[in-house]
């Protein structure tokens, strides 16, 4: 097993990471952003790389995603909520059945994580947030432990 949680997040280009990065304590730093589009919590070194094969066409056969940002949402601890901001765009759900439907029944993603779309910002952040109205998400990145295990950009 692995000694930290694996996981698929969906990265926005880096200016518009830059953008949305927010210069303040508690924020998200730009290249940590990212929309969470499967939690899988702790695997084998084997789950990994099938889960990583698995992944690679979905990624390029999916173009990069143009998601409109919406509402923020707090969530978490009332003493250290967590500052998101909710994304759409159709693509995201279509990716997540996608990436479900491809996966085995042993390889699936923690149903007991549902899938929202949404891109955290961090935690405890002050409000108004100024935030672009939209950003383009161009990779798909398999973390494992917090660091990237393969990267692969969207489109191919």
């Amino acid at each position: 097993m692995s000694d930290g949680n694996l996981w698929i997040g969906l990265y926005p280009a880096s200016a518009a990471a830059t953008l949305l990065a927010q210069n303040e304590p508690g924020a998200e730093s730009a290249e940590r952003l990212h929309s969470t589009l499967a939690f899988f919590g702790k695997r084998s070194a084997a789950d990994t790389e099938w889960i990583a094969r698995i992944i690679a066409p979905l990624a390029a056969a999916q173009p990069p995603v143009d998601a409109r940002l919406g509402e923020i949402e707090r969530f978490g601890p009332a003493a250290q909520p967590v500052s998101a901001v909710c994304l759409h765009a159709p693509e995201l759900a279509e990716l997540r059945r996608a990436l479900d439907a491809a996966l085995p029944a042993e390889l699936a993603a923690d149903a007991t994580w549902p899938y929202a779309p949404h891109l955290t910002l961090g935690e405890a952040l002050a409000e108004p947030l100024v935030l672009p109205a939209q950003i383009r998400l161009v990779e798909l990145r398999l973390v494992l432990a917090g660091e990237p295990y393969a990267i692969f950009p969207l489109g191919g």
